[in-house]
């Protein structure tokens, strides 16, 4: 059993362990930049139609490979996240992210460190909105007349090499009175910042209160799901690749006349996550979730985008609380909506202006009826409908179900209440034995005085 004095000891170390959690996370990323051959609609086809793409004469003039057209595969460079310093095993990310690098999230308070490893063939960094850094993580390269060359080392991080980009959250990056709990935000590399993000290096950076994510899968607590989408025109004319992906999905290189009207046309993807056509897997949820969609805007003036949800309404906060089902997005605006869903059935989400809807930046979502288990196949794509993630691993205390996020808190009170009563019951132990004492010192006393007595009287006889 502890002493009374371990006790102690424990409960002031309980009480540093919730001051350190108190004042912020230290979160860890280990990122690396790879190529891949991304296909920007893999079903061949477009979902919404039905039609392949070879029979569908506008999405044809985008994704059909031939001669003098690359198609629907071209190479890029993505981020991935790995689970340490070895980048040898990735972390997988969900299917809808598309293209877009490993969601980094953190609270106000918190300390975001990215350890980011560079595995492709050119100079490239990683550069963050909404949050506060220093010259030695700003990640951009441009004549900053920065004093030391120690501070230029993130501008550019050369093939092979790594570099540590360390940012923090004050609290006046955070979220204010007037803000939803959570900001969305971006980061991309910024070489070259319009071609580095053509070529694919860009993902979602998210930023909420404090106490607004879960200790184990960093999740917000007062949603049931998160998706982050971004509505871009990428232009694969722009992408650092542009000359290999002629080379390497060109029917006759020899024929492409890069300056071509037809042929830079057919290289600009409207895509939402780089997807087409309703391409993109994984956007599904049951009746009665809370669902919080995070746009992103991105791209050139032909980047203004009325993005709009069938069947389901949504609230936007800005100050004040708006309800609609259309929001707008430019190049570089992040917007966050936040939705009770209610409909089941599977729904068109898409860009509304013509032009971008006839080129393919249209998906669809799947809403499950409510408490139902079975999988729903309503499309040729539909996933399995998503499972918390914490619902696999539910604790019970009292007949209460407890989620990982409720977990560590719950052992830190559960084990500060049993400092506490321990203590209280050594105290009671203790009074009573010293209670006991007195007794038996009181009891001793009398014994001596009635010998002491009787002795006098045999004396006296």
């Amino acid at each position: 059993m502890l002493s009374c004095k371990q006790t102690w000891h424990t409960a002031f170390h309980l009480h540093l362990l919730v001051h350190v959690l108190a004042e912020g996370a230290t979160r860890v990323y280990y990122l690396g930049i790879r190529e891949v051959d991304w296909n920007y609609a893999p079903l061949g086809k477009n979902t919404i139609t039905g039609q392949s793409i070879a029979n569908d004469m506008i999405a044809s003039s985008f994704l059909q490979p031939a001669e003098n057209r690359i198609g629907s595969i071209y190479r890029k460079s993505v981020y991935k996240q790995y689970l340490d310093e070895t980048y040898t095993s990735e972390i997988p990310k969900p299917s809808w992210l598309g293209f877009l690098g490993p969601i980094i999230r953190a609270e106000v308070g918190d300390t975001i460190i990215v350890h980011l490893k560079n595995f492709g063939r050119r100079p490239f960094t990683i550069h963050p909105h909404g949050v506060f850094y220093k010259k030695d993580s700003e990640g951009s390269l441009y004549p900053d007349e920065s004093s030391s060359q120690d501070l230029k080392k993130d501008d550019a991080i050369p093939p092979g090499r790594n570099h540590t980009y360390t940012w923090t959250v004050p609290e006046d990056h955070g979220p204010t009175d007037d803000d939803p709990a959570c900001l969305t935000w971006i980061y991309h590399s910024h070489v070259d910042a319009a071609k580095d993000i053509a070529t694919g290096l860009i993902g979602p950076l998210l930023i909420c209160r404090e106490g607004t994510l879960k200790s184990v899968s960093q999740r917000r607590h007062d949603a049931d799901l998160d998706f982050f989408l971004m509505f871009s025109v990428v232009d694969e004319n722009e992408s650092w690749h542009l000359d290999q992906n002629i080379a390497s999905f060109c029917g006759d290189p020899s024929t492409v006349d890069e300056e071509d009207e037809g042929f830079r046309e057919s290289n600009k993807m409207h895509a939402i996550n780089g997807k087409l056509y309703a391409n993109l897997p994984g956007l599904t949820m049951y009746e009665g979730d809370w669902v919080n969609w995070y746009l992103l805007g991105m791209g050139q003036e032909i980047d203004i985008h009325t993005v709009h949800f069938h069947a389901e309404t949504f609230l936007y906060r800005s100050g004040k609380t708006y309800r609609a089902d259309v929001a707008d997005l430019f190049p570089g605006t992040f917007e966050v909506v936040e939705m009770l869903v209610g409909n089941p059935g599977t729904w068109l989400l898409h860009c509304h202006v013509a032009d971008h809807i006839h080129a393919g930046m249209e998906t669809l979502f799947t809403v499950f009826p409510k408490h139902d288990s079975v999988l729903l196949k309503t499309n040729s794509y539909t996933e399995t409908p998503p499972e918390d993630e914490d619902n696999g691993h539910h604790f019970v205390l009292f007949g209460s179900k407890l989620a990982h996020s409720q977990v560590e808190a719950t052992i830190i009170f559960l084990a500060v209440t049993g400092v506490l009563l321990f203590l209280i019951a050594c105290t009671f132990l203790g009074v009573i034995i010293y209670l006991q004492r007195q007794k038996r010192l009181r009891r001793n006393r009398r014994s001596i005085l009635d010998e002491g007595f009787k002795l006098m009287s045999t004396k006296k006889h």
